[in-house]
């Protein structure tokens, strides 16, 4: 394989896992791909992109280091979180190095540093309804149509089905924990999801009404594989007896906890 183009081993290289690349730079043999591969195992370093809104600006930090963005992490340094949050003086954040720029920039010149990421919204980036500008710039940036393995996602409006979709369709996502009310469309995109193997956790918040049509979908995953969910939301109203029996042990044989809460909303969790 030493025939190949060197940047084509980068590449390799930059798709594999760290048990991978260790596995092929302890082969015996030394040729290009051993070289490259232990290069990156021991370069490799992950890092988390986190976004604050002050009054007026956004600050963005990657680190401690000092005077250190994005524009800096070496070739083998990938972004692995984002974050997007209003709370500057969390303990993770005490030292953390923070520089003001444009959301705009940041969030299109974002994706070429990813790797497997998950991207979160925290706290009041989600419920504040002042927050209209920045859901615009982000659905209409490049990040919004990068693929994550983890998405932690509030629905906002049509467009956070889109997103919603767009992650799927790259099959790759292996836990999706979606909240606020999302309408019976959003079932239809997870319906999708859960028919792809990767997927091993599901958390919904305030789903449209929880019927048995999705509980059954749910439990005949988890049924024959290591999935599991955590699903809160309104009973629908061919939520029976005879629905509320799925979750007897002797046919899920799984732990799978079902909780009346109040007002007719219900939660049903399934841990692996």
């Amino acid at each position: 394989m030493d025939f190949l183009p060197h940047p084509f081993y980068d590449h390799l290289a930059f798709q594999l896992e760290d048990f991978e690349l260790f596995e092929i730079a302890s082969e015996l043999c030394t040729c290009t791909l051993t070289d490259v591969s232990e290069l990156h195992y021991y370069k490799r370093r992950d890092v988390t992109l986190s976004a604050v809104r002050t009054e007026g600006e956004w600050l963005f930090s990657c680190g401690m280091e000092p005077d250190r963005t994005l524009a800096d992490l070496t070739r083998y340094e990938y972004v692995n979180r984002v974050v997007f949050t209003h709370n500057r003086d969390g303990p993770r954040y005490h030292d953390s190095f923070f520089w003001n720029d444009s959301l705009e920039k940041i969030l299109q010149v974002l994706p070429r540093y990813l790797r497997r990421a998950e991207i979160r919204w925290e706290g009041h980036i989600v419920t504040d309804e002042s927050n209209t500008n920045f859901w615009d710039i982000f659905f209409a940036s490049g990040l919004s149509r990068a693929p994550f393995s983890q998405v932690y996602m509030p629905y906002v409006d049509h467009r956070s089905e889109e997103f919603l979709r767009r992650q799927i369709s790259f099959r790759g996502l292996e836990k999706l924990d979606i909240s606020a009310t999302s309408p019976p469309s959003v079932w239809d995109c997870i319906e999708e999801l859960l028919r792809q193997p990767q997927l091993n956790f599901l958390w919904i918040i305030d789903m449209c009404p929880v019927s048995s049509r999705m509980l059954e979908a749910l439990i005949d995953k988890a049924k024959f594989s290591t999935f599991g969910f955590e699903i809160t939301g309104d009973k629908h109203s061919d939520f029976s007896r005879q629905t509320e029996e799925m979750f007897h042990p002797a046919i899920t044989s799984r732990r799978i906890r079902y909780f009346p809460i109040s007002c007719g909303k219900i939660r049903i969790s399934c841990y692996p």
